[in-house]
């Protein structure tokens, strides 16, 4: 008679290959969109961009848009990682405010421009009824906020604001906004006063950002800028 093993079976190797045909999908959809628009991408092109089945792709999404939440959490983990590392060196510190909102808007406009059509889908996801972000996305979205901040605080000083904390983060607001409305959906803008090109708009951005924060105060050689002008 024939012993009957009991040992359970080595699982492991398919979920391996399940999470490798995961990551597979989002990788092709990231390569489709660097010349492609999210609407444009049907659930057979990301397939055999995957070189998966159209079984094996609902097997593990239960449709297109369902790509964009775990496209969403790589996103924003990027975005944490790169302020992280320039909290991290040294010599941000030597920045004055106004070339620290600079930087900040500069940030914004290459992440948007260099992503466009996946932010775009994304800020289209978030904004339907009924959808929220979860508990990591939210986590994240606020580790993001902090590293931001962190590269404005010690200018407290200059900001005209009673509750500082509450002006940093509406300072940063209003820099993610306009630098979203100029470079993702620009084109449907009839605002005229939206500057052209993205060293233009992080100039007008980051100076907004910055007559708001001090109250209207010059920024920093401003005054030495418009006396050689005299001159």
């Amino acid at each position: 008679m024939t012993a009957v093993s009991l040992e359970m079976p080595d699982l492991e190797p398919q979920q391996e290959r399940s999470r490798a045909t995961r990551r597979r999908i989002l990788m092709a959809v990231n390569h489709l969109l660097r010349g492609r628009s999210f609407e444009s991408l049907s659930v057979q092109e990301i397939a055999s961009a995957a070189k998966c089945s159209i079984g094996a792709f609902y097997g593990r999404f239960r449709g297109r848009d369902e790509l964009l939440e775990p496209l969403l959490d790589r996103h924003q983990r990027g975005v944490v990682r790169s302020l992280r590392r320039f909290v991290a060196d040294p010599a941000w510190h030597e920045m004055t405010l106004l070339e620290r909102l600079e930087w900040i808007a500069r940030m914004d406009a290459h992440i948007l421009r260099s992503r466009r059509w996946l932010i775009r889908a994304l800020a289209v996801y978030v904004r339907k009824d009924g959808v929220r972000l979860n508990e990591k996305q939210s986590q994240l979205s606020l580790q993001m906020t902090e590293q931001a901040r962190a590269l404005l605080q010690d200018w407290a000083d200059r900001i005209g604001h009673a509750d500082k904390r509450a002006a940093i983060d509406f300072a940063l607001f209003m820099i993610a906004t306009l630098c979203r409305e100029r470079v993702l959906f620009g084109e449907l803008s009839e605002r005229a006063w939206i500057p052209e090109g993205d060293e233009a708009l992080v100039k007008e951005v980051a100076r907004a950002a910055y007559l708001y924060l001090t109250c209207g105060a010059v920024p920093e050689g401003a005054d030495s800028a418009r006396d050689s002008e005299k001159a």
